[in-house]
């Protein structure tokens, strides 16, 4: 079933890719405001006690419903469930076809329309050339897409529905800090629970990198990795073992010169890392395990 899931979800995700007005956590931050207002003031609550009210207790409603709930009734229930909750957690836009949005408009010359696409995709940082900007959404690929889409995956296989929303709402948390900064150590609390969760789902997804694209550029890449000295938060270092891999996997070097090709590279080994995730679900599933 879970293959099917996956395989369904995913051509919704090809084929209507305009669902981010309907992926949107605006309930979330509403819930948050209406925790302050309540228990603000409440000694305990502040750093982990925030996480628990604003994570574990929609991801504990929603665990209620997959193991309790639906899960007991009707399979197809559960399977339109799991859909539905697959297809929301994906995203929350449609990184492919951003970028096939971006290429296309430097196809035909339109600025304007590559500079807002730019702006989405690798935010309002300058950059000094076409080069520099085609070399961070090549970034934007190799390192978004596992947050967007294969983490979520990931998760989902591992745990079910609850698995891909639990990770998204840990990404979108994430995102906002300064929405957090009314409970002490909320974001800090919420950073070290989104480490652990991105720590297999990177690791795999490079993995994939090096089976679908160069495999001895991408292990060079992972033993830099591995190599370097690095102080940064245990995410960020993360999110540069998927740059490393990625580039590896690619034979790109950072301080080459970058193009649209380049772009476009990137998306081709993404098409193919999803291929192979498929492939190695429908074995599983054809050999009877669980899925």
């Amino acid at each position: 079933m879970n293959f099917l899931v996956v395989f369904l979800a995913l051509a919704v995700e090809r084929f209507f890719p305009n669902l981010s007005e309907y992926r949107q956590l605006q309930w979330l931050w509403r819930y948050a405001q209406w925790l302050h207002r309540r228990l603000g003031k409440t000694a305990w609550f502040g750093g982990v006690g925030a996480v628990a009210m604003l994570w574990g207790v929609p991801t504990g409603m929603l665990a209620w419903v997959q193991w309790y709930g639906l899960g007991r009734d009707s399979e197809f229930m559960y399977f339109l469930f799991s859909l539905l909750v697959l297809i929301w957690s994906l995203g929350p836009r449609n990184l492919g076809a951003l970028v096939n949005h971006l290429i296309e408009a430097r196809a035909h010359h339109d600025d304007d329309e590559a500079r807002q696409l730019l702006s989405v995709l690798v935010g309002e940082q300058p950059w000094t050339s076409h080069s520099d900007s085609d070399r961070r959404v090549v970034e934007t690929v190799l390192v978004d897409s596992c947050d967007w889409l294969f983490a979520i995956l990931f998760w989902y296989v591992l745990l079910g529905p609850v698995g891909a929303a639990g990770y998204r709402l840990l990404w979108e948390l994430l995102q906002h800090p300064s929405r957090l900064a009314a409970w002490p150590d909320a974001w800090r609390h919420v950073e070290r629970f989104y480490t652990a969760a991105l720590a297999l789902p990177a690791r795999w997804l490079v993995f994939c990198y090096a089976v679908t694209g160069d495999f001895v550029g991408a292990l060079h890449g992972w033993r830099q990795w591995r190599h370097t000295d690095d102080a940064a938060p245990g995410y960020q270092r993360l999110r540069r073992l998927l740059r490393a891999g990625g580039f590896g996997a690619l034979n790109m070097r950072e301080d080459q010169a970058f193009s649209t090709y380049d772009i476009d590279s990137a998306l081709g080994l993404i098409r193919r890392a999803i291929l192979f995730y498929l492939v190695t679900m429908g074995l599983l599933t054809f050999l009877g395990w669980g899925m």
